[in-house]
């Protein structure tokens, strides 16, 4: 949306500006629910760009340089990262996708994670509390619409800061002390990751994990 906010526009296989038939007036500027159907319908249609034909273009090469690297930093390195492209050389290919996620830790409406054992399936985890999009309080799937983030905003956020408050003042639960340099050696696998100098590139992963290629025998972490 903020690419296309700053004048990027969608194209097809056939290097049409699809978006004329499906929003006539807004074109490139409509909704993300019009937009995602267009994108559907053109690879349906066959004029999906690539060897699969499976995504279109978004182009964003006829904006100045300077304008990409001020307003759209954050969509210009995840072009390069996970695409491999230069936005101001290349076109992105994109199709439609899920914009907010259902996580996968479970948690009961108190915001407390579960974890299930012993035939209590709502056993938790003391101490350990998850909301948003790492969470799956089981009230909404992958699509995503205001109202999903705000739920998890306005209830369960403050549903965790009230169960902190009740554990702690009404119940008197207390943690047990952490061992010195608690969470250090977590701090250092992160680092590790995003530090590491391996040989194959972020887009090539994500692509062989689209595609289920054979890795290379070459060393990545």
């Amino acid at each position: 949306e903020g690419c296309r906010g700053e004048g990027g526009f969608l194209v097809n296989s056939e290097g049409e500006r699809f978006m004329t038939r499906y929003a006539p007036k807004a074109l490139d500027l409509a909704s993300r629910d019009v937009v995602s159907r267009a994108i559907t319908m053109e690879i349906l249609a066959g004029r999906g760009c690539g060897p699969k034909k499976d995504h279109v273009h978004l182009q964003l090469h006829h904006l100045p340089p300077d304008q990409l690297a001020s307003k759209l930093p954050g969509i210009s390195e995840s072009a390069k990262t996970f695409a491999g492209v230069d936005v101001t050389k290349e076109p992105i290919p994109c199709v439609p996708t899920v914009h907010y996620t259902m996580g996968g830790i479970p948690t009961l409406w108190t915001g407390e994670v579960v974890n299930p054992r012993a035939g209590d399936d709502d056993a938790i985890v003391p101490g350990l509390l998850a909301a948003g999009e790492c969470a799956c309080a089981s009230v909404h799937g992958a699509n995503r619409l205001g109202a999903n983030s705000l739920l998890d905003i306005v209830v369960f956020g403050k549903s965790c800061a009230n169960t902190v408050v009740f554990n702690l003042t009404k119940e008197g639960r207390t943690q047990p002390e952490l061992p010195p340099g608690a969470g250090e050696q977590a701090v250092a696998d992160l680092d590790r990751i995003l530090n590491n100098k391996g040989d194959i590139p972020t887009a090539r992963l994500r692509a062989v994990s689209y595609t289920h290629l054979t890795l290379p025998t070459k060393r990545i972490v």
